[in-house]
């Protein structure tokens, strides 16, 4: 592993933007997508549905242990708490950075379950195309017909 890259956990890596753009850091690409300058996001999901911190943003350490903290999180306590925030009024800055680390945490968790639908598919597929097939003779006339059969 690249060690420029910080992991936190399976799901949370740290990187600073910058030595990304620079190219030093292959393991992690911005998404095509990104709404805002890269180097200023706060966080971002890979492919496959890891968080990945910027380390270069301001109180970094803190919103480090607050995305840990919201990971940790069961969804229906996620839900609960995103509810209660949406409700609340009138709302502070903090709130809405807080609803967005939660929304951005359901999506993870999201991509994270389609793509480890998709490796199990994938997996079982593989499984069954690596069996050894048997054929079956179907007689047409005088002319015998092999079929495999999975």
């Amino acid at each position: 592993m690249n060690g420029n890259i910080e992991v936190i956990n399976e799901n949370l890596w740290a990187v600073n933007p910058y030595h990304v753009s620079a190219g030093w850091i292959k393991e992690v690409s911005f998404p095509p997508n990104q709404s805002e300058e890269p180097e200023k996001a706060t966080l971002f999901t890979s492919k496959t549905g890891i968080f990945i911190l910027n380390t270069a943003i301001p109180d970094y350490k803190g919103v480090r242990k607050l995305v840990i903290m919201i990971m940790n999180y069961s969804d229906d306590k996620l839900k609960l708490f995103m509810e209660k925030l949406r409700e609340s009024e009138p709302r502070a800055e903090c709130d809405d950075f807080l609803l967005k680390l939660m929304e951005s945490e359901q999506e993870r968790r999201r991509k994270q379950f389609y793509v480890s639908r998709l490796m199990l598919m994938r997996r079982l597929l593989v499984q069954k195309l690596q069996q050894p097939r048997r054929l079956q003779q179907h007689n047409m006339g005088s002319i015998p017909l092999y079929f495999h059969v999975l």
